[in-house]
């Protein structure tokens, strides 16, 4: 005999921050500056600044909630393995490009259309 709202054990059935989209997006060139820093510089005010891309490869608009999470690796208490560090919403379209062909400038004799990643 089985009981609703039974809870079990392991990986929930999504990750925290799981979304459902009708695109899909690629996460590259990740930039890290100011690492290095003392313990006594932070406390005064330093940061460490991240960036990365994220470019909407999909055919359809979206908005993606990138998320980024941090984990101590030294810390000399027990700590999460990772911990939501900052998150931005950001709505992007795909690129669609006009492709043109002709013989000149003046005659087009051909058209299509593409989409980047």
């Amino acid at each position: 005999m089985g009981c609703a709202g039974t809870l079990y054990a392991g990986n929930p059935l999504y990750p925290f921050g799981y979304g459902l989209t009708y695109t899909t997006f690629v996460y590259s060139d990740l930039q890290i500056e100011g690492g290095g820093l003392s313990a006594c510089e932070v406390e005064e005010g330093a940061q460490v600044c991240m960036s990365f891309t994220v470019t909407n490869n999909g055919g359809c608009f979206g908005e993606e909630t990138a998320q980024v999470y941090l984990h101590d690796m030294v810390s000399s208490t027990v700590n999460l393995e990772k911990e939501l560090a900052g998150f931005a919403k950001i709505a992007l379209q795909p690129g669609d490009f006009h492709v043109m062909v002709g013989d000149n400038a003046a005659n087009v004799l051909l058209t299509g259309r593409f989409t980047i990643c």
